[in-house]
C-alpha cells in the first residue's frame, strides 16, 4: 500500500517495515522466525519460509555464489564464538566445524515450496535491507 493511502508519515512507514523485518530476521529475538528456524539447522527438518525469510536465505546463498565465498551468511557460529551471544539457542554440535564447511547450506525443495538449513544462519546487513525492501 503506498504510504499516502495508508495515512502515515514515509518515515514513520520505513520505521514501521525495520520493526517489523527485525521480528521476522533477527539471531538476536528468540521469537524471530531465523531464531526458528536456526534452531533446525542440521537437523534435516524443512520448513516453507515466510516471505522475508524466504528471500533472505535465496539472496544470503546467491550472495556467497557469486562472491566466491567472500560473504558467508554461516558466520554466526564463528560470531558466537569469540563472544556476540545473541542469547538464542544454536544447535552447535560437534560436527559443526564439518557442516561450516558444507558450501550448499541451503536445501530448497521447489515442488514442496520447503527449506532446510544444515546450519544456523545469520542475517548481517541483509536483514535491514531486506526487510524494508519486502514491506514494498
Amino acid at each position: 500500500m503506498p504510504y499516502r493511502a495508508s495515512g502515515l508519515r514515509r518515515e514513520d512507514l520505513l520505521a514501521n517495515r525495520r520493526r517489523t523485518g527485525r521480528r521476522h530476521l533477527s539471531r538476536f529475538f528468540p521469537n524471530s522466525e531465523l531464531s526458528r528456524v536456526n534452531r533446525l539447522a542440521g537437523s534435516g527438518t524443512a520448513f516453507i519460509p515466510g516471505r522475508r525469510l524466504r528471500r533472505l536465505l535465496t539472496t544470503a546463498s546467491r550472495a556467497q555464489r557469486i562472491t566466491h565465498g567472500r560473504f558467508d551468511p554461516r558466520v554466526i557460529t564463528a560470531l558466537e564464538a569469540i563472544g556476540e551471544r545473541a542469547g538464542v539457542p544454536l544447535p552447535l554440535g560437534d560436527d559443526d566445524a564439518a557442516a561450516s564447511s558444507e558450501p550448499h547450506w541451503l536445501h530448497r525443495d521447489s515442488a514442496n515450496r520447503t527449506f532446510r538449513i544444515s546450519v544456523p544462519v545469520d542475517s548481517g546487513g541483509l536483514g535491514k535491507g531486506l526487510g524494508l525492501r519486502c514491506g514494498r
